[in-house]
């Protein structure tokens, strides 16, 4: 029983020896630097990392809502001329502008 408290004692006198010296490694790369300086730049960098991921989301979506509304308007004249159904055609042009006006609101 006391070589395996022992053991376990060695065990964690490595583990706080290796956290000790990896602690002081990156103490030493920034002298006077704070650990929750260090926590906190890594909450700004997630902060950040999200924010681009946000941004590239929505110019995904506002290009795929762009192209919907023109092929809306396309569709729409396509029908409106060739009168085939005129009343559809024109719901349709107007439902295109009226999103296309909306998208490049929110564009903005």
């Amino acid at each position: 029983m006391n070589q395996a408290l022992l053991k376990t004692g060695v065990i964690i006198l490595l583990v706080i020896t290796v956290i000790t010296l990896q602690f002081g490694e990156t103490c030493s790369s920034q002298p006077l630097s704070n650990p929750l300086d260090s926590i906190a730049q890594k909450i700004i960098d997630l902060g950040n990392a999200i924010r681009n991921i946000v941004e590239s989301v929505k110019n995904a979506a506002m290009s795929i809502l762009q192209v919907l509304s023109g092929a809306f308007i396309a569709i729409g004249l396509l029908l409106w001329s060739s009168d085939l159904n005129p009343y559809r055609g024109k719901k349709l042009v107007l439902t295109g502008l009226t999103l296309l006006v909306i998208f490049s609101i929110f564009s903005l």
